[in-house]
């Protein structure tokens, strides 16, 4: 059963097209929201080719993510690729155009818990 976007995550989508981050007809009608426990990481993501929306990243604690074609993953989980970039809680990435279509990004392993929510 699919459910609704929750409102507090509405409530920055509203934000986010209110300062044209977004465009009204690119609103998300999704969210993925991950929960990663320490040492954690996710798998690369590669953005399907058929969607059209831009892949918006909140991240709700501090964060490492790199970016890049060709990312290299060593037997504990530390990835390294061409863009790695450390991120503040509150950060908003907004990956359209041409980010998304050659952007693989992965969450690097962390010492703390952390939260992040795709839109």
């Amino acid at each position: 059963m699919r459910m609704p976007i929750p409102t507090p995550l509405e409530d920055v989508i509203d934000h986010v097209i209110h300062f044209h981050l977004i465009s009204e007809n690119k609103r998300p009608n999704s969210c993925v929201i991950s929960f990663f426990v320490e040492e954690e990481f996710s798998q690369p993501f590669l953005k399907p080719p058929h969607l059209e929306q831009p892949i918006s990243t909140l991240l709700l604690s501090e964060s490492t993510m790199v970016f890049g074609r060709t990312l290299v993953c060593d037997n504990d989980g530390n990835y390294k690729g061409p863009l790695m970039l450390s991120l503040n809680k509150g950060s908003l990435l907004v990956m359209r155009r041409n980010s998304t279509d050659m952007a693989r990004h992965v969450s690097c392993q962390s010492p703390t818990r952390r939260i992040s929510h795709i839109l």
